[in-house]
């Protein structure tokens, strides 16, 4: 069955690519790039329908490439990447819908980098083994450079963006090679199930390596400091641009701590738990106060997201059931909730040519749907009880709580400025006096018919895994039980 998926998604990106280079209608090119999407996500849906993940498992196959170096491309499923496959499949449909009407020219070139980047993608989280999931961690860089640089936003600023997010993210990724090479010198395998399982590292090398892929996984989450690159990305960013970064490629990051952080190095994060604990509160605090200081929408969400990374983070470093839970819950909801902000935005942008708050007011007199779509997600994000979002933070708070009360006490402040960002930005584009002589010119519509498909899954799904967390919750206990945390 794993060895008929793989086949599938190699085909699936074959055809893709042809269709792409030989059609020259360009409604039909689009259209044909949805489809092989949606086939994509639903041959995904069918293979972890039928996966049977009720007792702990992992299902690899794996392709030898040099036994003298004892290198295999090994390829798996588990009860951790399954969910964050569905998620990628679910969201690159919606991607290419957003893109409808806003990508203009060289269409080809675009549906050619979204479908590279979407297999990239679905390559790292399939991969098994660390060199390889390095190799395709690194690769989903060029793709959303050439997004960035193209297809920005702001001429001027765009390519200064796009060089910021390739220096910042390589650079600090330079040292997860490194460890990853060293770990192939002592163990001579780079293969994470035997890694995990069958090797013990030195206290002492532990200490390094963790760095090294702290900085690696960090710069993705990202970790604060490690943040800067990621509002300049999404300001400059076209809107499914915004959309694929925090819908996904955030979560490559988070995929890393989740996976092997805590497997390879536990004796070193114990010694440093505080630390990085500490780091990862004050990055929650601190964003989330400089969201509220923002007047550019997109950098209100910018820093939303990396606030909510770092709190997910937290979860994990808690090393406690509750909060690991919470912290797989928070990863999906966020990235349904953060991809419907970033397009929300993105429809405004569409409309006013403006992302400044100083030119918003009153919004609710004139597209009513807007606004209630925009409020419905602004609550999610704050974690309102509709939300996945809200069940997540509570189990993330409980296992805070068990390493140290006066964190979860400090916590409160995130959650304090969390709603007050998410408020005060709803508030100051919907309510207030209208601006009828800007706003009537416009706004001549509300959501159209695309924007209504993009939204209506979006919204569905979100408020499907309030009412249904057992889904989600299943799947990351099988695989908190099957590597041992």
């Amino acid at each position: 069955m794993l060895e008929l998926f793989l086949i599938f998604i190699q085909l699936n990106l074959i055809l893709n690519i042809v269709f792409i280079l030989i059609v020259s209608n360009m409604r039909i090119l689009k259209v044909i790039n949805f489809l092989f999407s949606v086939i994509l996500f639903f041959a995904t849906t069918n293979f972890c329908w039928n996966q049977n993940f009720s007792t702990v498992s992992i299902k690899t196959f794996s392709v030898t490439l040099s036994k003298i170096f004892n290198l295999s491309l090994t390829i798996g499923i588990d009860q951790c990447n399954l969910m964050f496959l569905l998620l990628t499949t679910f969201l690159f449909p919606i991607v290419i819908l957003a893109s409808w009407t806003t990508i203009k020219f060289q269409l080809k070139l675009f549906y050619l980098f979204i479908a590279v980047l979407e297999y990239f993608l679905i390559n790292v989280f399939l991969s098994f083994d660390l060199l390889f999931f390095y190799i395709w961690f690194e690769a989903t860089i060029i793709p959303m450079f050439f997004i960035i640089i193209i297809w920005g936003s702001s001429k001027s600023n765009r390519v200064r963006a796009a060089y910021y997010f390739v220096l910042y993210t390589i650079t600090l990724s330079t040292p997860l090679l490194v460890a990853i090479i060293y770990i192939y010198k002592l163990t001579g395998t780079t293969n994470i199930n035997f890694l995990m399982y069958n090797v013990v590292l030195d206290s002492n090398v532990q200490k390094y390596l963790m760095l090294c892929f702290f900085l690696g996984f960090g710069v993705k989450l990202p970790v604060f400091p490690l943040h800067l690159w990621l509002p300049e990305a999404h300001v400059e960013a076209p809107t499914c641009g915004s959309m694929i970064l925090a819908g996904i490629l955030l979560k490559l990051g988070y995929y890393g701590f989740l996976k092997f952080f805590w497997q390879l190095f536990s004796v070193a994060i114990n010694q440093y738990l505080s630390v990085l604990i500490t780091i990862c509160t004050i990055g929650c605090i601190y964003t989330a106060l400089i969201a509220l200081s923002q007047i550019d929408l997109k950098k209100v969400i910018a820093y939303s997201s990396v606030s909510h990374m770092n709190f997910c983070l937290l979860g994990i470093l808690s090393g406690d059931t509750f909060g690991i839970l919470g912290s797989f819950l928070m990863a999906i909801g966020h990235g349904i909730v953060s991809t419907a902000l970033f397009f929300l935005v993105g429809i405004l942008y569409e409309r006013t040519h403006t992302r400044l708050l100083d030119y918003y007011s009153g919004l609710n007199q004139i597209v009513p749907v807007i606004s209630y779509f925009m409020f419905m997600f602004i609550i999610s994000n704050f974690g309102f009880p509709i939300s996945l979002n809200f069940i997540a933070e509570l189990l993330i708070l409980i296992g805070v709580g068990t390493f140290s009360i006066l964190i979860l006490l400090s916590l409160s402040l995130y959650s304090v400025f969390s709603v007050a960002y998410n408020l005060w930005l709803y508030v100051r584009i919907f309510h207030g006096t209208i601006r009828a002589s800007v706003f009537s010119y416009f706004f001549r519509n509300d959501l159209t018919t695309i924007e209504l498909k993009v939204l209506i899954p979006l919204s569905l799904f979100n408020f499907l895994l309030f009412l249904f967390p057992n889904t989600l919750l299943q799947n990351i206990i099988m695989f908190i039980l099957l590597i041992n945390y």
